[in-house]
């Protein structure tokens, strides 16, 4: 009997999982890297040590870490004073931010953490750490209130159906964007936690279809909570108004105003009653009784035009799951996955309203359900009233109203199959998969230092000869890969840095990639270890291994070597970590050198096909060249086309020879292939390219007919490389491409 009792999925069982998970999630998340963590521990920091709410506004306010926040309602920092006063939040010392951060783009491969974690903030926790941790916990709570009062809402409106309560609370309970608030340093979990409350409140004192009105004491502690919704965030305003609109409607379903209006005045003055100090104090300090003015002021405005696609796209994903500073995403399938869930739940609601258009009737039957609907939707309409005023389109922004929003889904989602409970159960127990996923992958990944070695233990193929930057830190390998690159293709790139004494500063690394004519392809800036990891933390003697990937534009001009530059600069005045090395050959900073060749090789439309061969390597396939007379001082715009037939391994130069009758030379023009940015030793076998040869005509060539010839010869002793071809169309290993006419 007690097995089947823990087999049997009850609340206590979601409340459980969700238990683990948010705890695992305030884990994996290092601090302050939630949306506003810093400034939200820094208010109760200073509520801690002056006694006094935060004034917005002032050379002091400026300055302050608490920032815009400062001017937030104060119940969830009065509440994290009772829990964190007693910690000496001065060690360690403030947040540094990462000044790499790709913070609000989740796009970019890396730093992704917005500030730097040192060791002090490992287990064992102390001072601000364990302060946070504590505050992470009292979120972790609320979240479960949540959870569980969600739960009892369903259960309430949907007596006999014991699975689509569970299920509402699971929905909720394993959504990865939930978890992670609900495990973060906000006021957004208490107000979320009271709206959810104060729903659940009116459903059990007006009833389903709002027959019934509190009691007089009832009637106190919903005021008394719509006071302290009012002091947790701002829109828990919004529920004032839900609340009046429950009785308004109440009063005109049943006719009964006498009975109602104590009960709402009741309601009324206790909630003005706590909630008036804190907006009095507002208007007294900024003629603004919800301080949104000075808040804007540090915030800023929107400065780009409101695009709905744009928002839109932002919100579905931050819905689900959008981590860090809304930097740290999913994978593309997973939010695609929830673009199908959420339309086939929409379009399942939908479609139940209209199936059951004439059993809806009267509609205070289903009073309470239209009032999660409607506060929905005042949520979302308050969500595009923000967005329009400042850049803030982020899902967590909808979880005060997240027991209308899993409800409804579910019901939707509940049409397809509604005689089959397990259809139920899809949902959460997806949810729950992709929450395991962001917790043990996701998150930590983002976050995760380099990997310590010993110097014996790098790689052969990719140590190189030591270099040293500014006396302190060594560059002891590099390892890239693929050597052969097409656009659109990543480049994984592992640098193997070493301490040889203790850094005193943050280094940043640069990579560079540098195509044809050394024009910047792509780059990274960081912190070592894409910001996880600054050098101000490294112990002398440590190897660390810094990983990189870095994406090849499409668009790139191939083929073309590629050179992967490295170093070390400092970012507030940019300059480069000067560079010495015992051997002179080392101090170049090119780590690796790759070919980057197109995905597929372009289709020429050659004018004047050939066939020369350098043996079974190289092929000359045809040239163009418009016309056959020229004039003196005019230059002669051949294009050659070069094909590799098999690897080369020495690098050949092209010449350009203008011949007379008696075979000597008029004019000529050499260079290496691509103006040595595709030198023969990198073609790749099959790949057709073209090669302009501007041969310059000299002013004073006399009229007549000149053989135009190529070939390819070695650099450092002359020795062309033998062709063969046509009968008579190879001359002293030089390709006779055709004949010029010179004129006056």
């Amino acid at each position: 009997m007690m097995a089947r009792r823990i087999l049997h999925p009850s609340i206590w069982h979601v409340l459980l999982g969700y238990f683990i998970l948010a705890v695992a999630f305030s884990i994996a998340s290092p601090i302050f890297e939630a949306p506003d963590e810093v400034q939200h521990i820094y208010f109760i920091k200073h509520l801690a040590e002056t006694h006094s709410l935060p004034v917005l506004g002032g050379d002091e306010a400026d300055e302050a870490l608490y920032g815009q926040e400062g001017g937030q309602p104060p119940l969830y920092y009065a509440v994290g004073i009772l829990i964190v006063s007693w910690i000496d939040m001065s060690t360690p010392p403030p947040p540094e931010q990462n000044p790499h951060a790709s913070i609000g783009d989740p796009m970019l491969p890396g730093n992704k953490s917005a500030f730097l974690h040192p060791p002090d903030e490992r287990w064992p926790w102390r001072g601000m750490t364990l302060a946070m941790h504590l505050m992470r916990f009292f979120s972790v709570l609320l979240g479960a209130g949540t959870v569980f009062f969600v739960w009892k809402i369903a259960q309430g409106l949907f007596p006999h159906r014991r699975s689509f309560a569970l299920a509402s609370a699971a929905f909720v309970a394993f959504l990865p964007q939930f978890l992670f608030i609900s495990a973060a340093v906000t006021n957004d979990d208490l107000i979320v936690f009271l709206s959810t409350f104060i729903l659940w409140l009116l459903l059990d004192y007006f009833g389903a279809d709002f027959r019934t009105v509190p009691h007089r004491a009832e009637a106190l502690l919903l005021g008394s909570f719509l006071g302290l919704a009012a002091l947790s965030k701002l829109n828990g305003l919004d529920l004032w108004l839900i609340v009046g609109m429950v009785y308004v409607v109440h009063v005109f379903l049943y006719r009964d105003f006498r009975k109602t209006w104590p009960s709402a005045l009741l309601t009324g003055l206790a909630a003005i009653a706590i909630a008036t100090p804190w907006y009095w104090r507002n208007w007294q300090l900024y003629g603004d009784p919800t301080a949104l003015t000075p808040f804007l002021d540090i915030v800023g405005s929107r400065k780009t035009p409101l695009h709905f696609r744009t928002e839109f796209q932002g919100l579905r994903i931050s819905l689900l799951g959008l981590f860090g500073w809304f930097n740290v995403h999913l994978p593309e399938s997973f939010y695609r996955a929830w673009d199908i869930f959420l339309t086939v739940s929409v379009i399942g609601f939908l479609q139940g309203v209209w199936r059951r258009r004439l059993q809806l009737r009267p509609l205070r039957r289903h009073a309470f359900l239209i009032l999660l609907a409607l506060w929905l939707g005042l949520m979302i309409l308050s969500l595009a009233v923000w967005t329009s005023i400042t850049p803030g389109t982020q899902g967590r922004l909808l979880f005060s109203a997240i027991s209308g929003l899993a409800i409804l889904l579910l019901m939707g989602w509940d049409e397809w199959l509604p005689t089959r409970e397990w259809w139920l159960a899809i949902p959460p127990l997806v949810l729950l998969g992709v929450s395991l996923y962001s917790v043990g992958w996701v998150i930590p990944e983002a976050y995760r230092r380099p990997n310590f070695i010993t110097a014996d233990e790098i790689p052969v193929e990719a140590r190189r000869q030591p270099v040293v930057f500014d006396g302190r830190i060594m560059l002891l390998g590099a390892q890239v890969q693929p050597e052969t690159v097409h656009p659109g293709e990543n480049i994984r790139i592992t640098l193997y840095w070493q301490a040889i004494d203790k850094v005193p500063y943050n280094a940043s690394v640069f990579i560079h990639l540098y195509g044809r004519d050394h024009k910047v392809l792509a780059q990274v800036d960081a912190y070592p270890g894409w910001g996880n990891f600054p050098t101000r933390f490294w112990e002398p003697g440590q190897v660390v291994v810094d990983r990189y990937h870095i994406l090849l534009p499409g668009g790139v001009e191939t083929p073309t070597k590629v050179l992967v530059n490295v170093g070390l600069y400092d970012l507030p005045t940019l300059r480069q970590y000067p560079v010495t090395s015992d051997f002179e050959e080392a101090l170049s900073q090119d780590v690796a050198i790759l070919r980057a060749i197109p995905v597929h090789s372009p289709d020429y439309d050659i004018a004047h096909p050939t066939d020369f061969q350098a043996g079974d390597r190289i092929r000359l396939a045809g040239y163009d060249l418009p016309k056959s007379d020229f004039s003196p001082g005019e230059t002669l715009p051949l294009k050659l086309y070069w094909q590799g037939l098999a690897p080369v391994d020495e690098d050949y130069q092209v010449f350009v020879h203008l011949m007379d009758k008696s075979g000597k030379m008029a004019a000529g023009y050499d260079k290496s292939p691509l103006d040595g940015w595709w030198p023969t030793s990198m073609w790749e076998p099959g790949q057709v390219f073209d090669d302009s040869y501007p041969l310059i005509l000299p002013m004073g060539l006399p009229s007549g007919t000149y053989q135009l010839r190529t070939g390819l010869y070695r650099l450092s002793d002359l020795y062309r490389l033998p062709l063969s071809g046509p009968q008579d169309a190879v001359i002293d290993n030089a390709a006779v491409l055709t004949k010029i006419v010179v004129s006056p």
